[in-house]
């Protein structure tokens, strides 16, 4: 390098040195971060159906709702199980569904997807076939993806299966009626289970059950370690740990209404019992979580308890809204409400000013 080009350079880093210095001198702008306001909100927050659903809340920090098979009329036609999306669980967007094509290896209809991550990946259990159909037998399904938003696709190492290869079980495979609305439980030693009901009217067998799951979660090692935990009284249930219990939440049937019931036990199989100690292996028995009122009747199938950075615990379930309860071809609408709930020596309970027409304010997870 010649003596010119060294001399510049030397005088533009004097410059460079001199600017910086200078503004060191100028007073620094703080900008302050604004406070987050938590959103408000009405009552239902998922339109226009959802129902049989469950809610996931992922490592990055979304929530996903998704919804059994429905034919939403007049707002998109028929879903092969929607899937909404949400950065507070208040504005919920439809992003699409889980299946591209039905599955061929059944008919009827696929109802109450529970999706779940593990190891990064995400997994639906779901009920595929109609409650009353014999051919082909009721089967618990699996399929996976590798996004919470799917496309969800048939196991890749389940071969074996056939002309089934996304049957996790059916009535031939676990000899009790009907198996309908799974739920995954995985326990803090990484074991994992999946609970299911049973459910036809007259049937001895009908009950809540739980499977012991592989370590991958895509296989059921052993049927006869199968566990009864809860009458079949219940048209599905959802286990929540909190402390040192297991809260299983179960929606129970009252001819054209529901009720949502709880108990609890300090061990995931069972008992489980209500605020009076009754079994919920009696069927009258269960602590009332959630019932009808004048604008929300037929509560059911309630998500995971999320609990924001204000410590306050939130839950979602479906409803029919008396202001809007059907769609035009008659069939109920369901959508999902989002309530505030708080525990009462040990108990959980509904707010249930989110039981209403009023403005609410949402949960904070900022």
């Amino acid at each position: 390098m010649n003596k010119i080009k060294i001399t510049i350079l030397k005088y533009a880093v004097v410059l460079f040195v001199a600017a910086i210095l200078a503004g060191c001198n100028k007073e620094l702008t703080v900008i302050e971060k604004q406070a987050y306001e938590a959103p408000k909100f009405f009552n239902p927050v998922v339109k226009p159906s959802l129902f049989n659903s469950s809610v996931l809340r992922t490592w990055d920090g979304w929530f996903y709702a998704y919804g059994s098979e429905e034919n939403w009329v007049g707002a998109g036609g028929n879903r092969l199980m929607p899937v909404m999306k949400s950065a507070d669980m208040v504005t919920w967007t439809y992003q699409r569904n889980i299946f591209n094509a039905r599955p061929s290896w059944s008919t009827g209809a696929m109802t109450s997807p529970d999706v779940v991550e593990i190891e990064r990946r995400y997994y639906v259990y779901y009920s595929f076939a109609s409650a009353s159909s014999t051919s082909p037998k009721p089967s618990i399904a699996l399929a996976t993806s590798v996004t919470p938003m799917g496309p969800f696709v048939e196991r890749e190492d389940m071969e074996d299966m056939g002309t089934k290869p996304g049957n996790l079980f059916d009535t031939d495979s676990v000899d009790t009626p009907n198996p309908r609305h799974p739920f995954f439980f995985q326990e803090e030693n990484g074991d994992k289970y999946l609970f299911y009901t049973s459910n036809v009217a007259g049937d001895v067998k009908s009950a809540v059950y739980c499977l012991p799951l592989s370590a991958s979660g895509q296989r059921i090692p052993d049927f006869t370690s199968m566990k009864k935990v809860a009458s079949a009284d219940f048209d599905g249930v959802l286990i929540q740990k909190k402390d040192n219990f297991y809260y299983l939440f179960g929606t129970r049937v009252n001819g054209n209404s529901s009720t949502i019931i709880v108990g609890r036990s300090a061990n995931l199989l069972g008992p489980y019992v209500d605020k009076t100690g009754g079994d919920l292996m009696v069927g009258t028995n269960g602590t009332i979580f959630a019932e009808a009122n004048a604008l929300f009747s037929s509560p059911g199938h309630n998500s995971k308890i999320f609990t924001d950075k204000s410590k306050e615990d939130w839950i979602m379930f479906h409803v029919i809204d008396s202001r809007d309860p059907k769609f035009t071809n008659n069939l109920d609408k369901k959508p999902l409400v989002l309530a505030r709930i708080v525990w009462n020596n040990g108990w959980p309970e509904l707010v249930s000013d989110y039981l209403t027409e009023k403005e609410l304010i949402g949960p904070n997870f900022y």
